[in-house]
């Protein structure tokens, strides 16, 4: 009985703790395709907002630079039907910064 009980604790823990991952999965296979080195790319904050009729998943990612050395965070929306991705080009890109903040935080970006 008590082996019974340790393996439904054991099996419910591990199910529980894979919810995100294929959330974070399918971000990093999509920022994969843009990053300079693949391999090197972590993701982090991922949740999912909804838009529409489909959903966002929305994220922090970073990946090594051309120096071989990790970048800064940045910012991402993945539309998980058209598996679209937006991401800013560098801190400049106000632009897109926005379009993030509105679909992922549901209020407008600071330009501060």
């Amino acid at each position: 009985m008590k082996l019974m009980i340790a393996f439904t604790a054991l099996l419910a823990g591990v199910m529980l703790s894979s919810c995100g991952s294929s959330d974070d999965t399918l971000a990093k296979s999509q920022l994969a395709k843009i990053a300079r080195d693949p391999e090197s790319v972590e993701v982090r904050n991922v949740r999912r907002a909804a838009e529409g009729n489909s959903h966002v998943i929305c994220g922090e990612w970073n990946g090594r630079n051309g120096f071989g050395g990790m970048g800064e965070w940045a910012r991402f929306a993945l539309n998980t039907n058209s598996h679209s991705l937006t991401t800013p080009e560098d801190d400049s890109d106000t632009v897109t910064k926005e379009v993030i903040a509105k679909t992922c935080d549901g209020t407008p970006y600071s330009f501060e």
